[in-house]
């Protein structure tokens, strides 16, 4: 069709595999609440939640069980069952640096969240260890909900410090293509994907 003949080629995300996530999380600076905040996101992102969930996330809906976290995502039209939401599993990991477990309690904890979204704007110069840090705190706490559209941002932030090259064509939709092709090499089939 004309349609698809005059169409500008889609330039499609780089996928982030699982090494490339793991290089993001260490480049994320542990004593910035930024640091705190994008290493939760990319770990959790990266277990199945798409963008649009994990920014519509309250500190309620994530549930602490004795394996992990069970994540209530909220379905935008209900499932042909008639529910409202899906839980996910979130099992705690071995190795800590990687845990999206450890990774939500750490920044919850640092910002002292007990309602509201889950994940919110944050100077990226706020450090954990500032003589200011219930104003920052505070500050975290009334800020609104985190936008879709930081979360490229956030990525493309995270690929540069990494040194990951062409940091610039990793987008929102990495995490998932990349859990994807990691699932697909394990031996899932399109249906478990």
């Amino acid at each position: 069709s004309l349609r698809r003949q005059l169409a500008w080629p889609k330039q499609q995300a780089d996928p982030a595999t699982a090494a490339d996530i793991r290089r993001m999380v260490q480049a994320c600076p542990p004593q910035r609440f930024i640091g705190l905040r994008d290493r939760a996101m990319l770990l959790l992102g990266y277990v199945s939640l798409t963008v649009s969930e994990l920014v519509a996330l309250d500190v309620e809906d994530l549930v602490l069980v004795d394996q992990g976290l069970a994540v209530v995502v909220p379905r935008r039209r209900p499932d042909p069952g008639g529910s409202r939401f899906r839980v996910v599993a979130v099992p705690y990991l071995q190795q800590r640096e990687t845990c999206p477990v450890r990774a939500w309690l750490a920044w919850r904890d640092a910002t002292g969240l007990h309602t509201g979204p889950a994940f919110r704007p944050v100077h990226p110069r706020a450090r954990l260890d500032s003589p200011d840090v219930l104003t920052l705190r505070a500050t975290i706490q009334a800020a609104p909900r985190l936008g879709p559209r930081c979360i490229n941002l956030l990525i493309k932030r995270a690929a540069q410090r990494a040194g990951l090259p062409d940091w610039q064509r990793y987008a929102i939709h990495s995490q998932r293509r990349g859990a994807a092709i990691e699932l697909r090499r394990h031996g899932a089939s399109d249906f478990e994907i």
